[in-house]
């Protein structure tokens, strides 16, 4: 019989499906609504941690690396907001003397407060950053081409 290793990167997949799983089900969320609420609070990080940098916000929110490395924040967050203990808290005891929506309630409440983005301490790496940088300096450079040669015209 052949066994099969699983790799850290399998691993870290298998646990990111799980929490995934288990905040649909919290939540009572869509795969859609998961993934916007996800990029909501990337928008807003952006925001919080660029503040008056507007020019900056709009080449961040179309990095591919930022949207990766993001992901992976949100996975590690998502990891301590069930390793905490803060999720297993708000499960309604099987008795269910409380209605099921205050179940849900202080789930939702929870989980956007532990995915606030003014408690967050991380910043994107340089490779991030450059990603970024890359784009935005192509984009400009396309731009200026193009009004080169309208010009010429």
């Amino acid at each position: 019989m052949i066994k099969f290793k699983i790799t850290s990167i399998e691993k870290r997949r298998q646990k990111t499906a799980q929490n995934i799983e288990l905040i649909l089900i919290a939540l009572d969320w869509t795969d859609v609504e998961y993934c916007e609420f996800q990029m909501q609070r990337g928008e807003e990080f952006l925001q919080h941690k660029l503040g008056k940098d507007h020019y900056s916000i709009p080449w961040m929110t179309r990095s591919k690396a930022f949207w990766q490395w993001w992901k992976n924040q949100w996975n590690l967050r998502d990891d301590v907001f069930f390793e905490d203990s803060q999720f297993m808290e708000f499960i309604p005891d099987t008795n269910l003397e409380e209605p099921l929506y205050y179940f849900f309630d202080r789930v939702h409440l929870a989980y956007r407060a532990h995915h606030s983005v003014a408690r967050l301490q991380i910043i994107p790496s340089n490779a991030v950053l450059a990603d970024s940088w890359n784009l935005m300096i192509g984009e400009m450079m396309q731009e200026a081409r193009k009004e080169d040669s309208d010009d010429v015209q």
